[in-house]
Formats: C-alpha cells, sequence, structure tokens
C-alpha cells in the first residue's frame, strides 16, 4: 500500500530531506531504496514512528509479517494514538492468523478513527471467522452506513446473515450487491447458492447459468449448479455438471463424491460403486480413515480361513445399513470380526455370520485383512438385481423385549414408533428433520404412538410435553440406553414412521413395518429416485415429498396409511 501523508520530522535538515526522498521512492514503487532509507532515518532519529511504520508496510506487502508486525509495533509504542498503525497492525496479525488479536486491533483503530469503512469490513471478516456472527453482521452494517455503494460489503453482509441461519435477508443483500456489481460472477453465484438454499430451484440454475456466462471456469457455480439439477432430479445432467466441475479442478473431491451420490441414486451401481471410494478424499473421512497395518480387502482376494475386520465409517445409519454384508462375507470362508459405534456393539451381536463384535475404542484382535463397511457393495460388485434384501438381518433380545412389552402393558390400539429428528450435525438434517409439532397434527387418533427418541430438542420439548400430558404419545427418552434397548421397545410396535435416520434403518433391519418420510432435496443415494419401496429394506415403504419441497402432504399421506393400520 502506498505510505500516508506522514509528519515532518522535527530533526535536522538532512533527516527531513532522506524521509522525504523514502517516501517518494515508496510512492514510486522502488521498496529495496524506500525501505533502506526508512532503515537510515529509524537508526538516526528512533523517535519517528512513520520510520518503523512504513519499513512495516513495506514488509507486509512482500509476506514477512513477523517483520512487519515487529516494526509496527515500534511505531504503536511510539504513537498508540495512530489509527494507520492500528490498521496496519491488525493486517499483520491477519497475516499471521492471529485473527482474535487482529480483530481486537482493528477494533483499536475504530476507536481512534471510527468512520473507517474498511477497518469496520476488515473487523467484521474475522469476527465471523472466529463465529461471533452476531457482530460480524453489525460490524459489516456499520461498514455499509459508511460507505452504502461498496458491493464487496454487501456480499459479505449476505454471508454473515447465512451464517446467521436468515437465507431470505442473505439473498436481499447479496441483490443489493448485483445492483451495485451486475458483472460480477462470484455474487451470482452466491445467488445461486441461496435459492438452492431456499428451494427456488429453477431460479439458483438461472443464477448460476449468468455466473457462468460471466466466467466460465468458475468452479464454485460448475459445481453447484450440478448439485441443483440434482435437487431437480435430473440427473443425468447433474452427473455431466459434476464431470465439468472435476474437469475444472481434477483435485476437488466434493464434486467426484456428488458424482457418485448422483450415479448411485440412479441406479447406476456399476459406475457409482467405484466413484464412492472419491469419500476417502474429503477431510471428514481421512480423519476417520484407519491406518491398520493390514491389506484393504475390496473384493479380489480369498477370504477363506482368514480373519477380516470390517469397520463402521460413518454414522449409525450407515452402519445398521450395510452391517448386512457381514453374512455375505463369512459366506466366503472368513472369519468376520466386526467393529462399530458402542451403542451398536449389543445389537450387532444377533448378525449372522460375525465371529466378534467390538466396539470402537476397544482393543481389536489379530486380523488378516480389513474393510470398510461402505466399501462392501463395490467388494460384491452389488447392483439392483443383486443386492442382499434380507428380510430382517437383526434381532431383539428375547428377554428385554419381554421387559418393554410388559412395561407398555396390554395392547388397547395399534402401536406405532416414532422418530422425528436425527443428528443435528449430519449435513442435510435441515432438509430431513421435522418438527415434532407440525408432524402430530396430521396423525390420526386411536393408535398408540410411542416415541423412539433419545435425544429431544428444544423446539420440540413444548410439543412433546403438551402430547404427552394428552396422553397422545409415550416417551422414553433416557432409558433408551443404547440399541438393545431401541430395538426391544420397536419389535412390540405395529410399524415404525420415521424420518431418514438410524430409526428408520433399525425397523428395517428387524424386518419391522417401517414408513419413512424423505425430503425432496438431498443427496441421499440410497432411496433412489421416484420409488415409494426401497430395494434394501422389504418391509419399507418410502413418503417422499413433492415439487414443492413441502411436508404436509406427505404427513397427510402417511397419517391416512396410519389411519389404515387402525382400522385393521
Amino acid at each position: 500500500m502506498p505510505p500516508p501523508d506522514a509528519r515532518p520530522i522535527v530533526s535536522p535538515m538532512v533527516g527531513q530531506a532522506r524521509f522525504e526522498d523514502a517516501i517518494g521512492l515508496h510512492r514510486a514503487g522502488r521498496l529495496d531504496e524506500a525501505a533502506a532509507l526508512y532503515r537510515w532515518v529509524a537508526e538516526h532519529f528512533p523517535d519517528q514512528p512513520d520510520a518503523f511504520h512504513l519499513q512495516g508496510v513495506i514488509a507486509l506487502s512482500r509476506g514477512d509479517a513477523a517483520g512487519a508486525l515487529a516494526l509496527i509495533e515500534q511505531a504503536v509504542r511510539l504513537d498508540p494514538r495512530d489509527a494507520a498503525y492500528a490498521f496496519n497492525r491488525a493486517a499483520a496479525l491477519t497475516a499471521l492468523g492471529r485473527d482474535a488479536e487482529a480483530a481486537e486491533a482493528y477494533g483499536r483503530a475504530l476507536t481512534l478513527r471510527p468512520d473507517w469503512p474498511e477497518a469496520w469490513a476488515n473487523r467484521a471478516a474475522l469476527l465471523r471467522g472466529l463465529g461471533r456472527f452476531e457482530e460480524a453482521l453489525g460490524a459489516y452494517d456499520r461498514a455499509l452506513t459508511l460507505r452504502p455503494e461498496a458491493p464487496e460489503s454487501h456480499f459479505n453482509r449476505s454471508i454473515a446473515l447465512l451464517d446467521l441461519d436468515r437465507p431470505d435477508e442473505a439473498l436481499a443483500a447479496v441483490d443489493r450487491a448485483l445492483a451495485l456489481a451486475p458483472g460480477w460472477a462470484a455474487a451470482h453465484g452466491h445467488r445461486g447458492w441461496l435459492l438452492r438454499r431456499l428451494k427456488r430451484l429453477a431460479e439458483s440454475l438461472a443464477s448460476h447459468d449468468r455466473a457462468l456466462a460471466l466466467d466460465p471456469a468458475f468452479f464454485d457455480s460448475r459445481y453447484n449448479r450440478a448439485l441443483t439439477l440434482q435437487d431437480l432430479k435430473r440427473l443425468p445432467e447433474a452427473v455431466a455438471g459434476f464431470e465439468a466441475a472435476i474437469a475444472l479442478r481434477p483435485e476437488a473431491v466434493d464434486p467426484q463424491l456428488s458424482r457418485a451420490a448422483a450415479l448411485l441414486m440412479q441406479g447406476d451401481f456399476e459406475r457409482g460403486w467405484p466413484a464412492y471410494e472419491s469419500r476417502w478424499g474429503r477431510p471428514m473421512h481421512r480423519a476417520i480413515a484407519r491406518d491398520l497395518g493390514r491389506p484393504l480387502w475390496l473384493g479380489g482376494e480369498p477370504l477363506e480361513g482368514r480373519t477380516i475386520l470390517l469397520h463402521a465409517e460413518q454414522g449409525l445409519g450407515d452402519s445398521l445399513h450395510f452391517a448386512r454384508y457381514a453374512a455375505l462375507v463369512a459366506a466366503r470362508g472368513a472369519r468376520v470380526v466386526l467393529e462399530v459405534q458402542a451403542p451398536l456393539a449389543g445389537l450387532m451381536r444377533t448378525l449372522k455370520g460375525v465371529s466378534a463384535v467390538i466396539a470402537r475404542g476397544d482393543p481389536l484382535p489379530d486380523f488378516d485383512l480389513h474393510a470398510p463397511l461402505l466399501s462392501l457393495p463395490l467388494a460384491f460388485g452389488t447392483t439392483l438385481d443383486t443386492l442382499p434384501a434380507v428380510p430382517a438381518y437383526l434381532a431383539a433380545d428375547p428377554a428385554k423385549a419381554a421387559a418393554w412389552a410388559e412395561r407398555l402393558g396390554p395392547r388397547t390400539a395399534p402401536r406405532v414408533g416414532l422418530v422425528w429428528s436425527g443428528n443435528p450435525a449430519q449435513d442435510n438434517d435441515r432438509n430431513r428433520s421435522v418438527a415434532l409439532g407440525e408432524l402430530l397434527p396430521f396423525l390420526p387418533e386411536g393408535i398408540d404412538y410411542v416415541s423412539l427418541q433419545t435425544e429431544v430438542r428444544e423446539r420440540d420439548r413444548a410439543a412433546l410435553a403438551a402430547a404427552l400430558e394428552r396422553g397422545r404419545v409415550r416417551h422414553f427418552g433416557q432409558d433408551l440406553a443404547d440399541f438393545t434397548d431401541t430395538a426391544a421397545l420397536a419389535s412390540g410396535l405395529d410399524a415404525v414412521l420415521s424420518v431418514c435416520t438410524s430409526g428408520a434403518h433399525l425397523a428395517g433391519a428387524l424386518g419391522l413395518d417401517t414408513r419413512v418420510l424423505l425430503a425432496h432435496a438431498g443427496t441421499c443415494w440410497r432411496w433412489l429416485t421416484d420409488r415409494a419401496d426401497s430395494p434394501w429394506y422389504p418391509s419399507m415403504r418410502l413418503y417422499r415429498q413433492g415439487e414443492d419441497h413441502a411436508w404436509p402432504a406427505v404427513f397427510q399421506r402417511a397419517g391416512a396409511d396410519l389411519a389404515a393400520l387402525r382400522r385393521r
């Protein structure tokens, strides 16, 4: 950055001349010569803060953030009332990754000069990165009050609003940015992403098309456009879109994994399973990848007489879904050791073909080979015609089932289990989980509803309390210590109504009458598209959102079918 107007040196004439020469060289971009003269001034006139500050500015422009910080802090010590010193100290701290200190340094600059829009905007960006979203939004608002025609601040304010889960306001903010900078491809792309979040898919597609018309090599819009096509169930086009994004950035894992999901969603397992191995390139998967010191088995080596470790890798529902492959592995002559999440360990001991079940984190026995559970469909070359659709491959503990039956008491009406929300940290949870208070009005009276939820979200507590008071639902919460309890309770029910979470997989694996509520949007490939049944679970029926992405019609259909169960 060019030097600011510097204060004169109260010193002999030669010092003033040297300093002015340094500023001229600095403005001309002759940084080596300028830095040398600034050093001379600092050595001969050590009380002159600008000589240290401007050396620091040059060091920062050259990527020497540590050297810049030392020089600028010397200037601050000499004159702590200069806002420019505080501003550039914050910039050096930012370059060093010391974001919390940098945010405070910008705060100091703003105490000295409250009307500095760049300082407000820079502080806002740091606060957002620190997760202080409300403060970040306030800082962007101050920046825009001072400079309302700054498109970058409107754009970044949009992102801050999205952090606060205010997508409609975020859309208005990015529209303001585009009104000021209509040729900004990134802003059109962000708008497309927001419109997808708001389920306005046709408009999302148009925004990404505009972004790509401006910048055909814009990776984000190329990828996010394909995601929108996937939401629209235009799967062949989505696959082509993901491939175009991969061509732009071959090292990017997300479009590779999204391509795999789109292939699997349309039943193209031949290409989908190999593509799904790309998941190991994602940071969240690299974090759980196992260096087990044994060969990975993907179907090529014989298993006769060998011990293989099958291990969980993702969520509880994934483990329940793909544990069925243990029997196929055992049928090839292997001794199967299964490692799963601790809440599943007891239940998985009822799985056929498993010699030992280990809770994750417990010591492992000796083994010869290993395979992650979600790589087993690839190992067996699974197709729609050959997938192992076992009617029931897990079983409830008889003693626990009897205890739960006694606790439920005599049956006076059909019993239906309810699961209305899953893990809030799951990527698609915003779409898949529902509010209990919105679901209950659609469920027919005359049915004994039994909650299979262990965790209840804050938003559902009032609705659950009212339902308990009316006797509309029974809830056991923390009495369900692990999945052996949930399986035992569920085994005494006539049906289970669940969103797409582990409760649905549990009921399907037990062979229970299972009804699953599915969001329209999302990338959960296991349910394929437009089917009312699941090839994985013979006892399951699916209720899908329509093009309106709304739940009421889904709840109404599921409720009508439950009423038929009551009549039977």
